[in-house]
């Protein structure tokens, strides 16, 4: 049974399988920790969607400071860049785009 990003990512490294559609961070992650090779990235992605953050009840309060320093951090560009630099980092030592 295959159930993981990286069950699927060999399955395509070994030509078992044409194509894994995976979100890419954890893809990339799997790569560079498996050293899979003979995997390309298609660009653009076939779907982005919006991830949220939850906290435990007991936290409410961290609720307002947490969604201000984020939306600050989105405006400014600070959180793209820093998942373009986390990107590039795992690009570089693994998986190729095309």
């Amino acid at each position: 049974m295959y159930n993981t990003a990286e069950d699927f990512l060999k399955l395509v490294a070994l030509g078992r399988y044409d194509v894994c559609v995976h979100d890419s961070l954890e893809a990339y992650t799997v790569i560079k920790k498996t050293k899979i090779k003979k995997i390309k990235a298609l660009k653009p992605p076939l779907l982005t969607t919006n991830l949220y953050h939850y906290l435990n009840k007991k936290h409410m309060n961290l609720v307002p400071n947490i969604t201000d320093s984020l939306e600050k951090m989105r405006a400014n560009g600070r959180i793209e860049a820093i998942r373009n630099e986390y990107l590039l980092q795992l690009q570089s030592d693994g998986c190729q785009q095309q």
